[in-house]
Order: C-alpha cells, then structure tokens, then sequence
C-alpha cells in the first residue's frame, strides 16, 4: 500500500459518525447523494475532491467537512468566492462553521445544489439486536446483596449466643465443681446442699441441649449461605456468558455493516468515476469544437482581411484614375473634389455608380453604414463602439458594456478566456468618430444620444474613462 491509501485510511471514520448529503431535488439526475466518510472531506470541481460537481456555478475547491474526534461534532468551511449557505445564511470565507444533522447546505445560488444532512448509520443494515434486561439483572445482584448481609448478621447473633451459652455453661460446670468439692469435704450437709446441687446439673444438662442446638442452627445456616453463595456465583456466570454473546453478535453485525457500506462506497465512487470521465469528455469535446470553429472564423477574417487589402488597392488605383480624369476635364473639377472625401473610404471597384449623382451618395452612404453594422460593433450591445476598450485576447468591447459583464463574470463574453488587461483604443474611436461624421443627420443624433446615455451610466456606477497612458488594467475597475 502507498502513502496515499495510508492517508485514506487513517482519513476515515466509523459507521456510527458518517452522514449523508441527501439531494433536495430528486428530479435531478446530474446529481447524487454525497456519502461524507473521511473526517476531511472536500467537495469541488476540482479532480483532487472527494466529491466532484461538475458545474461552472462550483468552483474547484467549493467548500470541506471536517469531523472533530474529541466534540464528535461535524463542521463546514467555505472556500468558495461564489457563496455556500448554511440554513439560508451565507457562510464566511474560511470560517468553520458547526453541522448539525437535519441542517440545509446549498452550493452557489442555485437551488438544484441545495441538500440536506442525514445521519449515514440510518441505511445500515436493520438487524435485530437481542436486549439484556438489565434491570432485572441489577435488581438480582442488589438481592443477593441483601441476603448475604442478612445472612451474616443472623451468623453473627447465633455465633454471639453459641459463645455466651458456652460461657454460661463454664460458669455452670465451675459452680458445679465447686459444690461438689464442698460436697466431699463437708459430706453428711444439709438436704438444701443437695437441692442446689440438683438444680445446677439440671441447667447445665439444659445448656447442653440448647448448646448443641444452636450448634445445629449454626451449622445449618452456614450450609445455606454456602448454597446460596453459589447459586448467585451460577447466575453470574450465565449472565457474563449472555453479555459475551451479545458483544460476539454485536462485532460481527458491526464488521458485516462495514463490509457493506465499503462495497456501496466503492461502487458509488466507481459510478462516480464513470459520469465524471464522461463528462470530461463531453467537455473536451466541446472545447475541441469550439476551437476549430474559432480558427475557422480567423481564416474567415483573414481571407476577409485579404480581400480588403486588395480592395484597397483597387481603390488606390481607381482614385489615381479619378484624378488624372480630374485635371484633363476641368469643368467637373469643384464636383469631383466634393465627393473626394468620400470617395476615399468607399470601394468603388464593386459598383458602378457615376461621382456626384443622388443615387452615389445614397449608395456611400449604405455602405459606410453596412462597414459599420458589421466590423465596429460592440457584441455585447449590438451598436458602435462607446470608447472602445481591447482586451488581452484581442476582442473590442464598449468600456461600459464589459465593466457591467465583469460584475457577473470576469472572462471573454466571446472566448471565455480570464481578463487580465483592458486597453484603451482611442485610434478606433477616432476612426468611428469620422465616419459617423459622413452619415445621415439621423445616424450622427442617433450615436450621439447612445455616446450621452453611455456616459451618464459610467458617471452613476462611479468609474470613468481609462486612462490611455495605463496600457493594462488589473483588479476591479
């Protein structure tokens, strides 16, 4: 075994403290439960989770659980800048915050990533489990308690009797010597001398019998503590071997839980594993796709580009024409130097419509517009460029339209590619500028309400123009 998978062992927890993420939206199949079984669990886009969610709203390190051995209490931290909640309430960058069972966590905005923790040990196996009846087990060993001190305090009394009978018998049988004694030496006494000796036999032949039966009793009661004694060590011993049973059958259903909640891991993570490839590669796919049609498009603009450039140079050609036919006809001198102007952003190699007529300056006209409709437009606004900015992809932009993208994603609208820098272009403005200048009065008020009402809308969002000198712009606008 590696290092890693002794760090995933060491990583894991028992049944008993596991929880699940159950998914609130049970119509969403591009989502599963998330079983939280190591005491870090991390859950993100990233590949080196623990539980992946492929979506653009999850960032790659979203947010970990953590399980701390000494409370036995679960926490959650958010490492997402997109948001988590906790119970509907935004958690705090990197704050660890503690999770109860019956709690709500909801990833990012959305709805479809909200779920809600349940106890893992709930879908083990039910098994009944044979119960002990403790009490009576309890109540058992408090009698027996109880009888045994009874027991001894009623040895004790007889003992106590025995002993003070014995000594009263003594005392007897030392009376009795002493009479007797005094019997032989004064032999021929008086009858009440008899009498009296008469009555101290009879008592000690009385104490004889009393003594031999508390000797009996004493006896007795000792054989009946002996069996009880052993009657309670008996019931003992069977309740040690019922305890033992009980903790046998208690590992084993403990170990075959295990066994199978590891197999429900292990095919979980494998189906996991699968939708995750699967993805991946659907993702790739896309990528793949949205690069060809991209360098399709640069070949487009580069051939376009191309064609332009020989326009151009039709256009040179044709204006060299023009002006040779100028200085041989001087009568149309004042008329063709009118329309020179125009003549020089215009390509007259597609069209032939004679200078100076109505329908050349209207035909001048849809052109610039149609130049204008298509190559300096904003693409996030459809119209001109409002102090245009480039960004480092290459890709134009109004100043205002891509600060108010930025606010919701700070990435290409067109490519999707991070921004980094924003430039200001000030030599296309100009040449929007002087274009518009040939329009119709209707298009120069148009660009002019448009230029106003981008301007009004920079001021109330508190930034304005960039400054031309600070080629790159980093941070938040």
């Amino acid at each position: 075994m590696d290092s890693t998978s002794a760090n995933d062992d060491d990583n894991k927890i028992p049944p008993e403290n596991m929880i699940v993420l159950v998914k609130c939206d049970k119509e969403n199949s591009e989502l599963q439960d998330i079983y939280v079984n190591k005491n870090n669990y991390k859950i993100g886009r990233g590949r080196d989770c623990n539980a992946h969610i492929l979506d653009v709203l999850i960032s790659r390190n979203h947010c970990i659980l953590k399980f701390n051995n000494e409370t036995e209490q679960w926490s959650i931290t958010n490492l997402s800048s997109t948001g988590t909640k906790l119970n509907d309430d935004i958690l705090d960058k990197d704050k660890p915050q503690v999770l109860q069972i019956g709690d709500f966590i909801k990833f990012s905005e959305s709805n479809k990533f909200k779920f809600y923790v349940k106890e893992f040990i709930e879908n083990g196996p039910k098994i009944k489990k044979q119960r002990l009846d403790e009490s009576v087990f309890n109540e058992e060993i408090k009698r027996q308690k109880a009888f045994a001190e009874e027991q001894e305090l009623k040895r004790r009394e007889m003992e106590d009797q025995l002993m003070n009978k014995q000594k009263e018998q003594e005392e007897l049988k030392t009376r009795l010597d002493e009479l007797l004694k005094c019997q032989q030496e004064a032999e021929g006494k008086s009858e009440e001398q008899h009498e009296l000796i008469k009555q101290l036999e009879d008592k000690i032949k009385s104490g004889n019998e009393i003594e031999t039966q508390l000797q009996q009793n004493y006896n007795h009661l000792l054989s009946t503590v002996e069996a009880q004694k052993q009657q309670f060590e008996q019931l003992l011993d069977a309740e040690r071997l019922k305890w033992q049973q009980t903790l046998d059958m208690t590992k084993q259903e403990k170990e075959a839980m295990e066994k199978k909640m590891l197999d429900d891991m292990a095919t979980w993570r494998a189906k996991q594993n699968a939708e995750w490839t699967t993805v991946v590669d659907d993702l790739v796919k896309k990528e793949k796709d949205i690069q060809k049609k991209l360098a399709d498009e640069k070949a487009l603009l580069e051939q376009r580009l191309i064609e332009a450039e020989r326009a151009l140079q039709e256009k040179t050609v044709l204006a060299e024409q023009l002006q040779n036919t100028v200085q041989n006809q001087q009568v149309i001198v004042v008329e063709i130097a009118a329309q020179e102007e125009s003549l020089e952003t215009i390509d007259l190699t597609k069209d032939d419509i004679r200078p100076g007529s109505s329908k050349s300056n209207s035909a001048i006209v849809d052109k610039v517009g149609n130049i204008l409709d298509e190559q300096l437009t904003c693409q996030i606004c459809s119209e001109l460029f409002v102090t245009a900015v480039t960004l480092h992809c290459s890709h134009t932009y109004c100043q205002y339209c891509i600060y108010m993208w930025m606010k919701k994603k700070r990435e290409c609208p067109i490519c999707r590619a991070v921004i980094t820098t924003i430039s200001r272009s000030l030599v296309l403005d100009n040449f929007i500028e002087q274009m518009v200048n040939d329009l119709s009065t209707h298009h120069k008020e148009r660009r002019r309400e448009l230029v106003n009402q981008h301007k009004a809308a920079c001021r109330k969002m508190g930034f304005g123009n960039i400054n031309p000198r600070k080629k790159a712009v980093r941070g938040r606008p």
